[in-house]
C-alpha cells in the first residue's frame, strides 16, 4: 500500500464516531490523512474491504487496556438488538439513557435493567460502571450513525436513478423527486443530552491519547453545528466565530482506489499553493487568525490545484477553531475541546 509521503501528511482524528462508509473514508483521505480513528472494545469494525495493509493510511486505536471492560458488554449489546427488534418503535436512542438512568422513562428504564442480570448497586437497582456506560454509550451511538449513513447511501442511490428519468417523465417536476428531500446529514438525528453523552464518553475514552492541539474531523454536519454553536455562544460570539473559522471546496476523489487517489493527492499537495495551505492548518492552532486569513485568500485555488477532470463532484470543507477561554459556567466536557479545530467535510449536493 502506498503511504503518505512526509510532505504529504496531515494528520487528523476522527470525531466522535468509530467507523464510516468506505467512500466516506475517502473523502476525507483526498485532503486529509493519516487518519486515527478511535474505536471502544469489541466493535471490531473493519476499515476497508479490501485485504491490504491500510495502517499506514488509517490508524484505528482502542482506549488503554485499563479502560477495557468485561465482555459482559457484548452480552448487554446482544440482549440491546433483541429489544430492538421486539421495540422498533423505540429507536436507538431510547437506550442512551444508559449514559443517564436516572433520567429516562419507565419503559427505557425497565429495558436497561432487564438486560443488565447482575451487577446491581446496594439498593438493588442496576447500575452501569463508568467504563462499561461509556463503551455503551459509543456502540449504540455508532448504530445510530450506521443507520444514518446507511439512509444516506440510499437516497444518494435514488437521486442517482432519479437523474436518469429526466426527460422521460411527462409530469413536470416528478424528475426532482429525490432531490427535494434533504440530506440526512443535515437533519437532527440526536438530542441535544444524546450528543453530550456521546461526547463525554469519547473524550471519557480517548481523552488522554489526544493531543492538545488536534484537528477533529466529523462528516456529520448535526456535530459541527452544535459545537461550533457551543463556542459561539459562550467563547467568541458572531464577530469572533467568522474571524476562526472558513470554508472552502474540494474534489471528491472517493470513487478512485486507494492507490490512486494517493497518487493524486500527492502530486497535488505538491504543488506551492496546496503545501501553503497544508502547512498552514498543520500549523492553524499557532496563528488561527493568520491561517484563515490565508485559507480565506487561497479558497479558490485549492480547488484548481488537483488534478483536472478526475473528481465525480465536490466536496465542502469548513474548519472552525475552538479558541481557549471557555467559561466556567458551562460543563468540564467542553474544554477538552478547547484549542482544537472542528473540521466538517461534506458532499456538497444541488438542489
Amino acid at each position: 500500500m502506498t503511504d503518505f509521503q512526509e510532505s504529504h501528511k496531515l494528520p487528523a482524528v476522527l470525531f466522535p464516531y468509530a467507523h464510516l462508509p468506505e467512500s466516506s473514508l475517502k473523502k476525507i483521505l483526498s485532503f486529509f490523512g493519516p487518519l486515527t480513528i478511535f474505536q471502544p472494545w469489541y466493535m471490531d469494525k473493519k476499515v476497508f474491504s479490501s485485504e491490504k495493509d491500510v495502517s499506514a493510511l488509517v490508524h484505528v486505536l482502542n482506549p488503554p487496556v485499563d479502560l477495557k471492560p468485561t465482555e459482559r458488554l457484548r452480552q448487554i449489546l446482544a440482549d440491546f438488538k433483541n429489544w430492538i427488534d421486539v421495540n422498533p418503535d423505540k429507536g436507538y436512542t431510547a437506550f442512551l439513557l444508559a449514559g443517564g438512568m436516572d433520567q429516562g422513562s419507565e419503559d427505557s428504564t425497565w429495558a436497561i435493567r432487564k438486560a443488565l442480570r447482575h451487577g446491581r448497586d446496594q439498593n438493588g437497582e442496576a447500575k452501569l460502571s463508568p467504563v462499561l456506560k461509556w463503551h455503551l454509550v459509543l456502540h449504540l451511538a455508532q448504530e445510530i450513525e450506521d443507520d444514518r449513513q446507511e439512509a444516506e447511501t440510499l437516497l444518494g442511490a435514488l437521486r442517482e436513478k432519479d437523474s436518469l428519468l429526466k426527460g422521460t417523465v411527462e409530469e413536470e417536476g416528478a424528475e426532482n423527486l429525490f432531490y427535494d428531500l434533504p440530506a440526512f446529514g443535515k437533519e437532527a438525528v440526536m438530542e441535544e443530552n444524546r450528543l453530550v453523552q456521546v461526547y463525554e464518553a469519547w473524550f471519557s475514552l480517548f481523552g488522554g491519547l489526544l493531543k492538545d492541539h488536534e484537528l477533529l474531523i466529523t462528516t456529520n454536519q448535526q456535530i459541527m453545528a452544535h459545537v461550533s454553536g457551543i463556542w459561539q455562544e459562550y467563547v467568541m460570539g458572531d464577530e469572533g466565530t467568522a474571524e476562526m473559522g472558513v470554508a472552502f471546496r474540494l474534489p471528491d476523489f472517493s470513487h478512485l482506489s486507494l492507490e490512486d487517489l494517493l497518487s493524486m493527492r500527492g502530486r497535488a499537495l505538491g504543488s506551492p499553493v496546496l503545501d501553503e495551505v497544508r502547512k498552514a492548518i498543520m500549523a492553524f492552532w499557532e496563528d488561527p487568525k493568520g491561517g484563515v486569513t490565508l485559507l480565506k485568500k487561497r479558497a479558490e485555488e485549492i480547488e484548481k490545484a488537483f488534478p483536472k477532470g478526475l473528481g465525480k463532484g465536490t466536496l465542502s470543507v469548513t474548519m472552525n477553531y475552538l479558541k481557549p477561554g471557555v467559561p466556567h459556567k458551562i460543563k468540564d466536557l467542553w474544554r477538552e475541546f478547547s484549542g482544537k479545530t472542528l473540521i466538517l467535510v461534506s458532499e456538497e449536493t444541488t438542489s
